[in-house]
């Protein structure tokens, strides 16, 4: 297990640097936010709201590959974990060592296949062992930790990971009864994009003031976090850096688990 715990601390100290990152880019203050209102077009008597995103700096390039050197270090770990246990007891083939992966298994079926195609060098306790962990054990299994490692260090694989703002929350005076509707979603963060807008009623003029230009004070705010982006999927569930940080803490229990089973 000692070279599974080399790679599982390769994997933290990728993740101290990348939480430092984050905590330094999040203190320069690279994303603020402003409003704007507009006449409605639709109805004269009300006014439209925007909450607008001005980006300073993206999210740094970088913080991609440092999430990559994170998910390859621990998906390397469980490997070397499984790799050590066979290799320590039996003397294999090259191309047998080239195939020893830890298995990551959506479907009962496909676990029992591998559990018993490796029945022969892989000790039950331990078998037993890596089965509860599969992915197949869980209500959705595309959501357990060790699928969206897996799916991630695939994804790694053949291009970069992109880490990216998007908004986290955006509130304007909720409690205002002249809002008549607001929309707000989970979008990335561009510059000038709208991240949330707001109907209300026009508000009657002062004295002597034109109604077409009654401008609004709100007390709202909004805030954003940096998510891996994936084609197809969009961000990640996760923030990257609370990502990060659970999978590494689940594949350290792994290991824990692993080593009490006997690997």
């Amino acid at each position: 297990m000692d070279s599974a715990y080399s790679k599982l601390s390769r994997a933290q100290g990728h993740l101290v640097a990348l939480r430092s990152d984050i905590h330094a880019y999040r203190n320069r203050d690279p994303i603020n936010f402003t409003y704007r209102q507009r006449n409605d077009p639709l109805n004269g008597a009300n006014i439209i709201v925007e909450y607008i995103a001005k980006v300073d700096e993206e999210p740094p390039a970088s913080w991609g590959l440092m999430v990559g050197d994170i998910l390859t270090n621990l998906r390397a770990a469980l490997d070397h974990a499984l790799f050590g246990h066979i290799a320590s007891r039996y003397t294999l083939t090259d191309d047998e060592a080239q195939g020893i992966q830890f298995p990551v298994r959506e479907e009962s079926g496909k676990w029992e296949r591998w559990a018993n195609r490796h029945s022969k060098w892989v000790e039950p306790s331990v078998s037993d062992a890596i089965g509860a962990m599969q992915p197949f054990n869980s209500v959705d299994p595309t959501d357990h930790l060790l699928w969206v490692l897996n799916r991630l260090v695939n994804y790694d694989k053949h291009r970069t990971l992109h880490v990216v703002a998007y908004r986290g929350e955006a509130t304007f005076d909720k409690h205002s009864a002249s809002i008549r509707g607001l929309s707000s979603r989970s979008r990335q963060l561009t510059h000038n994009a709208v991240i949330a807008t707001m109907t209300v009623l026009r508000p009657l003029p002062a004295p002597g003031q034109r109604p077409e230009v009654s401008r609004l004070m709100f007390e709202g705010e909004a805030g954003f976090s940096e998510h891996i982006d994936i084609p197809g999927r969009g961000p990640t569930r996760l923030g990257v850096l609370r990502l990060m940080e659970v999978l590494t803490e689940g594949v350290e229990e792994m290991l824990a688990d692993l080593r009490s089973a006997g690997c």
